[in-house]
């Protein structure tokens, strides 16, 4: 009874969209569920990181709220294309805390927050706006199974081998007490060239491969793309290649059953948080919740809110700082991430990086969190337009070390650094024929239920036909 109670569960049926309110509810909750576990296990234990309460007024919570459900108005109903995923991962993982966490937590003033929260919610409405509508459409060339695997298999192995040739790296693992020394050792020794390597490997080729290898049930692929994995970060030690590709799997059975409306993003995040705290509170340790909680998430609030507070009141660095640095002209002598560690952490805390939005509030104000929207959201709909006739949920899943490097880092440094745009030529790439779908938007054709398919139900409900 227990194993037919699970197959109904899991039952694929016509994807049922979430109204406006339940779209409200799951990111207040998620948001809610934060704040409370944050406030009982990360604040006391982490005070030093800049977990010191501020004085909250009803306009904050307010400010919150509205800006929240501006956010849920924002996210795709239902999720039929892998921007629609990807909207929902950053919503969770971007817009819930630094939306929240500022309102306990970090030395902005009212109406600096409130402007804040409100730009937060512009940009994901500008995002939803840029990738809704038809799917661009562009030729692609073909390219055969055989060819592209075995092409996969040269650069994984040719690029791994020139990096840690060039870099002096060993094959040792590096616990995690210890990660700082060897990142500190691939830093200094790689080449730019041999930086983008290694991101178009983290960012494209290896949750390609993995992605594939769930949908095609191929455990030589998906071991594939687990060796690439671990040879990335015995050499750089970056805990995101480790959780990375985890979130990568869950991405790709949240877009699967997609079909449940319990299956969601915001519900997976909500579990990891209270999972996590449960641990730590069994245990009496704060490994759990400080991996998944505070580096996962609240990190992300709580710098944030030292870049708007900084430089409402300084220049902001227009970009000079990055892409625009050889025009000169500079206002600061360090990088945005360290110069803001400097001022707020001091000698403790090196780099304070935050996300996107943090970013391009950094660089234009306003302005720029309304840039880094439009990056991410063009981005977006190219994505989708490259991934064309590819089953969804390979390319939602494949996409997600992409949104994991802008939860941590700039929009505009995500594209080349990390990934996305060697991503979006690989899905281009990718032979329609190793994950086809026929439906329209990129989506799954949707089967009948396990039930009546079986049993052969007849008029409306008898015919789930494929909706996408």
């Amino acid at each position: 009874a227990a194993v037919n109670r699970l197959r109904e569960l899991l039952a694929r049926g016509p994807v049922s969209p979430w109204s406006w309110r339940e779209r409200s509810g799951l990111l207040l909750g998620l948001e809610a569920v934060q704040l409370v576990i944050t406030a009982m296990l990360i604040a006391r234990r982490f005070a030093y990181l800049g977990y010191h309460y501020r004085s909250v007024g009803l306009l904050d919570v307010v400010g919150g709220v509205v800006a929240l459900v501006l956010v849920a108005l924002s996210l795709p109903d239902r999720i039929t294309r892998p921007s629609g995923s990807a909207l929902w991962f950053l919503a969770c993982t971007v817009a819930v805390p630094v939306v929240g966490i500022p309102i306990l937590f970090g030395p902005l003033s009212t109406p600096t927050l409130l402007m804040w929260q409100l730009a937060v919610a512009a940009a994901f409405g500008l995002m939803r706006w840029l990738v809704s509508g038809p799917v661009w459409h562009w030729p692609t060339p073909r390219v055969s199974e055989r060819t592209y695997f075995v092409a996969l298999a040269v650069i994984v192995v040719g690029s791994l081998v020139a990096v840690y040739a060039s870099t002096g790296a060993g094959l040792s693992w590096t616990a995690f007490t210890n990660i700082y020394a060897r990142r500190f050792q691939y830093a200094s020794h790689v080449s730019l060239l041999g930086g983008y390597t290694v991101g178009a490997l983290s960012g494209a080729v290896a949750p390609v491969l993995l992605a594939l290898g769930m949908h095609r049930r191929s455990w030589r692929i998906v071991a594939a793309s687990v060796a690439t994995v671990a040879g990335l970060y015995l050499l750089t030690a970056q805990k995101s290649y480790l959780i990375g590709p985890a979130l990568a799997v869950v991405g790709y059975f949240v877009v699967t059953y997609r079909t449940k409306r319990w299956v969601n993003w915001s519900v997976g995040f909500a579990a990891a948080i209270i999972g996590a705290g449960l641990f730590d509170t069994v245990t009496r340790t704060a490994v759990a919740s400080s991996l998944v909680i505070r580096r996962g998430m609240t990190t992300a609030g709580i710098n944030s809110s030292y870049y708007v507070d900084y430089f409402s009141s300084h220049p902001t660095a227009q970009l000079r700082s990055s892409i625009l640095s050889r025009f000169g002209g500079n206002p600061y002598p360090l990088p945005l991430s360290r110069l803001i560690a400097q001022h707020y952490y001091g000698p403790r805390v090196s780099a304070a990086n935050a996300n996107f939005l943090a970013d391009g509030f950094a660089n234009f104000g306003v302005i720029g969190v309304l840039g880094a929207g439009l990056v991410i959201g063009l981005y977006l709909k190219a994505y989708d337009a490259a991934s064309v006739g590819l089953d969804v949920a390979v390319s939602a899943a494949a996409i997600t070390m992409v949104l994991v490097a802008w939860t941590n880092t700039a929009s505009l440094t995500g594209l080349a650094t990390h990934g996305a745009l060697a991503l979006l030529a690989l899905v281009a790439l990718t032979p329609r024929s190793a994950a086809p779908t026929p439906g329209v938007d990129t989506a799954r054709p949707l089967r009948a239920s396990h039930r009546l398919s079986r049993h052969g139900g007849s008029g409306e409900q008898g015919r789930h036909r494929e909706r996408p």
